[in-house]
């Protein structure tokens, strides 16, 4: 018998492989493939599970693991109170770590631009604290981040905004 042929040998008449020799040619096949891979880069790359900070104006709101959305006010309607005297009426600051990542964290965006910001009232301002605020160069607010007075509530709250006494927007959010 010529090497190579017969019962034990690795190829068949007609230059077919047997079984077990087709199994190890496509486990060496394989980790060809999978070396070339690794090193042409093709190889998954391990993703972090973080979002990009977000930022507006300028102003970092959150650094976490889950990207958060802005919600932005629409038009005012009928329903808007008059313009507080004396600028904005924002909730109480709230210092120190965020609980449980950013879950309860709310930013709303008071302006489409990083120009002029506007006088902004929060009702109830009992219900929330004010985490973060962009301002533009005269005080007034671009955007500002809110968090639940008491952890893990789910609150509504009112947002209105103003230029000068003249209404501009109006948002009904859920914080927490």
């Amino acid at each position: 018998m010529l090497p190579g042929h017969g019962r034990r040998g690795a190829v068949l008449p007609g230059n077919r492989l047997t079984a077990p020799a087709r199994g190890v040619v496509m486990l060496l096949a394989t980790a060809v493939f999978c070396g070339l891979c690794t090193v042409a880069g093709c190889a998954p790359r391990q993703v972090p599970n973080a979002a990009p900070p977000l930022r507006i104006c300028g102003t970092t709101f959150y650094r976490g693991a889950e990207g958060l959305t802005v919600t932005r006010l629409g038009a005012p309607d009928d329903g808007v109170p008059p313009a507080p005297d004396g600028g904005s009426r924002l909730p109480r600051r709230e210092h120190g770590a965020l609980t449980g990542g950013g879950a309860g964290l709310r930013v709303i965006a008071v302006t489409g631009g990083c120009a002029r910001g506007r006088t902004v009232v929060v009702s109830p301002a009992s219900a929330v604290r004010v985490r973060t605020v962009a301002r533009d160069g005269e005080g007034g607010i671009l955007a500002f981040s809110l968090v639940p007075a008491r952890p893990r509530a789910r609150v509504r709250v009112d947002v209105y905004a103003y230029d000068g006494r003249r209404p501009t927007g109006r948002v009904r959010t859920a914080v927490g």
